[in-house]
């Protein structure tokens, strides 16, 4: 036996149109029976029939069918538009117009303001995200979407940005390993002939009779080709390839 799924599905273009807004309009009066019943108002009404019979439940109208009707929502706002605009007056609006400005000024702001506390210091989500849900419970939906889009590049991009810009820094600070003490003295030779100036030199006392000898070094970078072609990395590879350094790394 063929279902009124299967049916509708089957049937022909024009006859699959009538049948559903046949039945759209059915649904939505029954609906209205009930709803004034309610107390509610027929929107409600409607809301609950295209639920009803949509996809999502009782599927009497084809997915093709409400993705080929989706004309009817612009045009049905096209008509509130215009029949809101039907009773604005100048008079009326320059009487009132502060009056409703401030009143969505302020709904819009605490809004924003409770959902703001709600989730940063109640639910502790992040400060960005709980800005952009702040934004959309204002209603400012394309601000708070292009926020959140920013919001996500930052957080992607600024890592390898920090990354980039600390690799090509002028200044940087190593901890370095020597097999013996009086290897500085070569090492100290060997900085400054890369064009390389040494700002300060502190010994590591925690290391005292492991026979090694451990400095923080702080540098600056003077030499014109190592600021333009060579990243930090570079350098410390070839501070490595020195037969008396034990180890050396950059550090944080």
């Amino acid at each position: 036996m063929i279902s009124f799924q299967q049916l509708m599905e089957t049937s022909q273009s024009v006859a699959a149109v009538i049948i559903s807004v046949a039945l759209m309009l059915f649904s939505g009066f029954l609906m209205t029976r009930i709803t004034k019943l309610l107390r509610l108002p027929n929107v409600t009404a409607y809301i609950v029939a295209g639920i009803l019979i949509g996809p999502y439940c009782l599927d009497l109208v084809p997915q093709r069918i409400i993705d080929g009707t989706d004309f009817l929502s612009d045009i049905a706002l096209a008509f509130i538009a215009f029949s809101t605009g039907e009773f604005f007056k100048l008079s009326v609006l320059k009487k009132s117009g502060m009056r409703v400005i401030w009143i969505t000024l302020f709904e819009a702001v605490l809004a924003s303001v409770f959902v703001f506390i709600l989730t940063y210091f109640v639910l502790r989500l992040e400060l960005a995200f709980s800005i952009v849900l702040a934004a959309l419970g204002a209603g400012l939906y394309t601000p708070a979407l292009v926020l959140f889009l920013v919001l996500l590049c930052s957080m992607s991009g600024l890592p390898v940005l920090e990354k980039h810009l600390k690799d090509r820094s002028n200044h940087f600070e190593v901890h370095l390993e020597l097999k013996n003490k009086g290897d500085l003295a070569d090492f100290v030779a060997t900085i400054r002939a890369l064009g390389i100036r040494i700002d300060d030199i502190e010994s590591n006392p925690a290391y005292i009779g492991s026979g090694l000898s451990v400095f923080s070094v702080s540098f600056t970078i003077t030499c014109q080709e190592l600021k333009q072609y060579r990243k930090h990395a570079e350098i410390i590879d070839a501070l490595r390839s020195l037969e008396y350094v034990y180890y050396v790394e950059e550090m944080s």
